[in-house]
């Protein structure tokens, strides 16, 4: 496949020599954010793509050998397809294990379900997206954290999604990622608000309304943990 790549950098704080060698790289266009917002990037770098086929990719993250060319393979032969979700490794130390170890359940419990379930089948490097029809309302007012389960509900909720269970990417936990700040356990709670936006299902407001009970719990013990009895106390 041939690429562009389409660079966007967010932060409080910047490495200038990172930017002006990536401003150096052909087929790349590079955009740099006055200030650290994630969800806003993601929005960007959607607002700027204009091949057929487009992905993600996060800077403590890496594709495989391969991984763009069986994406774009399985898109090309559906062209039912909007989007293609992959599986990968999650790489913590020395530990890597496989993201799903049973993929066909997935497949077998439809992919809204599995959301509903806690369980998102959208790695935010995993997905290849078919740009005509994955537009960039899917990726507009996104939450802080957890938006690309709230992505991969928006899609699911109206568009063709396929799981292919093949290991395109490597997902690397970092001690200062996103998934360890406090503003990450509360976004456990708002995106079911978000969430029951897209769905005029009884079944599925119903779970919906017992995970962001659960997350409410989750965000209890979190803040109690850490002997911040206030925000504990308001979460339960």
């Amino acid at each position: 496949v041939r690429t562009e790549c389409i660079v966007v950098f967010n932060g409080s704080e910047y490495h200038a020599p990172a930017i002006a060698w990536t401003q150096a790289q052909p087929r790349t266009r590079c955009v740099v954010m006055d200030g650290a917002d994630k969800s806003g990037a993601t929005y960007i770098g959607r607002a700027l793509v204009t091949s057929e086929f487009f992905c993600y990719l996060d800077d403590d993250d890496e594709l495989l050998p391969g991984a763009l060319e069986q994406r774009v393979r399985i898109m090309r032969e559906r062209p039912d397809l909007d989007c293609v979700a992959t599986n990968g490794y999650y790489v913590q130390g020395n530990a890597t294990r496989l993201l799903f170890e049973q993929a066909q359940l997935l497949q077998q419990s439809c992919y809204i379900q599995s959301l509903l379930n806690s369980r998102n089948w959208l790695a935010s490097c995993g997905g290849l997206f078919r740009t005509a029809t994955i537009k960039m309302s899917f990726f507009q007012n996104l939450p802080r954290h957890r938006e690309w389960t709230v992505v991969a509900f928006r899609i699911a909720a109206s568009q063709k999604v396929h799981f292919e269970d093949i290991a395109t990417f490597r997902v690397h936990s970092s001690p200062d990622s996103q998934s360890k700040k406090d503003s990450y356990v509360d976004a456990g709670v708002d995106i079911f608000e978000d969430l029951k936006r897209y769905t005029s299902d009884e079944h599925h407001i119903h779970l919906l309304r017992h995970r962001q009970a659960a997350a409410y719990r989750t965000m209890c013990s979190h803040y109690r943990l850490r002997r911040n009895f206030g925000a504990a106390w308001r979460a339960y």
